[in-house]
Order: structure tokens, then C-alpha cells, then sequence
């Protein structure tokens, strides 16, 4: 591990203590698109808020967070950070895999619908881009266009360029 993977571990670590530690009580996540949430760290440690939304399934896209969750809880965390040289594609199959089945067993499913939150540590840059690589797979959007459909619902939303030049390369992989 290098040094700076290091720091951000320790910092994701830090921040997702912190949070477990001083609750507000405040859920400011966003409903997307198909039962999906984009949120922050806060909004992945409000088990009341979680469960008001019938939110089962968590993607935690931040280095350092811990499951907190109790068995009734599909969680999938991923060792993320937000900078220039996080390879993010390659966790693009598995979280459109997670999402996906979630997503088949809602419409196969005469229940209440079940949702999904996806989060990082602000709701920016992580999990917005795991969620735009859902969006570009099943709805054929380009990145752009994900992006703005995102950014309607979550106008704080804004992946780092990195991210977004691999949403590029992901794109042209499934449709070029």
C-alpha cells in the first residue's frame, strides 16, 4: 500500500468513525432512478432513515468504512479514493452486477420495492460515477448524458476528471 493510500484509508477510516459517533439525524440522499439513492457518509449511517426509504442494499464506494450493518443488509463496500489515479472501471462490472439484481428482483417481486443506496464520503465524485456506469449500461446514455440526468436530481454531484475519463473509455467499450 502506498503512502497516500495509506492516508486516505486512515482518513475514510477517521470520517466514517466520526460520523457513527456524532448523528444529526438528517438524510439528505437522493432519490435517482430505479429505487436508487446517491448519498453521503451521514446518510449511510442513519439506519432510521435507511429503513423509512426500505433501503436493503448499500454500495459504500470510500476506503476505511466499516459494515455496520445487520444481516438484513446487502452491503458491498469497496475500497475507493477520490483522486487522479483511482482505477475505478474495473469495479464497474460488479456494481452494475449488484445493481442489476436488485433491480430484476423489484420487478419480478409483487413486494414493496426495495432500494439501494449508493454513497462516499460527500456523494460527489465515487458514488456518482458508479452510478453513471449504471446508467450508461442499462439506458445506453453517454457519460454526459448520465451526468445530467444525475445532476437534476443531486446538483452537487461531480466526478473528478479521472473518473469521467474512464466513463468515457467505459462507454466506448460497450457501444464503439
Amino acid at each position: 500500500m502506498s503512502y497516500n493510500e495509506i492516508l486516505y484509508y486512515y482518513y475514510g477510516k477517521l470520517r466514517h468513525m466520526y460520523h457513527y459517533y456524532i448523528y444529526t439525524g438528517e438524510f439528505n440522499a437522493n432519490h435517482i432512478v430505479d429505487n436508487i439513492y446517491i448519498g453521503d457518509v451521514y446518510d449511510a449511517h442513519n439506519i432510521e432513515k435507511l429503513n423509512k426509504h426500505n433501503i436493503k442494499h448499500v454500495i459504500s464506494a470510500v476506503t476505511g468504512f466499516d459494515n455496520i450493518y445487520t444481516l438484513d443488509m446487502n452491503h458491498l463496500c469497496l475500497s475507493l479514493i477520490d483522486n487522479e489515479s483511482q482505477n475505478i472501471i474495473h469495479y464497474f462490472e460488479i456494481t452494475n452486477h449488484f445493481i442489476e439484481n436488485i433491480i430484476k428482483k423489484n420487478i419480478s417481486s409483487s413486494n414493496i420495492k426495495e432500494s439501494i443506496l449508493i454513497h462516499c464520503i460527500c456523494g460527489v465524485s465515487r458514488s456518482t460515477t458508479i452510478l453513471l456506469a449504471y446508467l450508461i449500461k442499462t439506458y445506453k446514455y453517454t457519460p454526459l448524458q448520465a451526468l445530467n440526468v444525475v445532476k437534476k436530481k443531486r446538483n452537487i454531484v461531480n466526478p473528478n476528471n479521472n473518473f469521467m475519463k474512464q466513463l468515457d473509455n467505459y462507454y466506448n467499450s460497450l457501444y464503439n
